[in-house]
């Protein structure tokens, strides 16, 4: 969990700041992020706030999504997001970038969870009921006596 903050900007500055963090994902299992972003509405460039809160969310890198907290507020205001994603293996890298504009030096982001649900089923095959092996059997013996009438047939001829 992320403590409420202005996280992915700093006080009086805005770049392409943020947080990244390294978590263990099991190959093919979908996960679902979660987080809130904070917004402090205000005319833009009037004390460093601006109009919206925006994070840009990357996955091992690459872009999952671009966040945006359009609440119209003079206070702090929280919005929560969320994306599902399958992670493609033993670790995942989630980072979260400021996606403000340059007049904008106030983002904020909380309560950041990731929850991990079951991979996809394995493909499986199941054991022949007592019907099928009854069946199986009964067809092996019409078989031997097919067989079996067969060879002393050959034998009178």
């Amino acid at each position: 969990m992320v403590r409420r903050g202005w996280i992915l900007t700093g006080n009086g500055t805005n770049s392409n700041e943020g947080i990244q963090h390294t978590v263990a994902t099991t190959a093919g299992t979908q996960y679902t992020l979660s987080f809130w972003v904070g917004n402090v509405y205000d005319t833009p460039g009037a004390a460093g706030f601006g109009t919206t809160g925006t994070a840009i969310v990357l996955i091992n890198g690459v872009q999952a999504g671009a966040f945006t907290n359009t609440t119209n507020a003079k206070t702090q205001s929280w919005q929560q997001f969320s994306l599902n994603f399958t992670a493609t293996g033993a670790s995942t890298t989630i980072a979260f970038v400021n996606g403000d504009p340059a007049l904008d030096d106030h983002n904020g982001l909380d309560n950041v969870t990731l929850v991990g649900g079951a991979p996809p089923p394995a493909s499986s095959v199941s054991a022949p009921t007592l019907s099928q092996w009854a069946a199986m059997l009964l067809a092996g013996l019409l078989a031997l006596i097919g067989v079996a009438r067969v060879l002393r047939a050959r034998g009178r001829a």
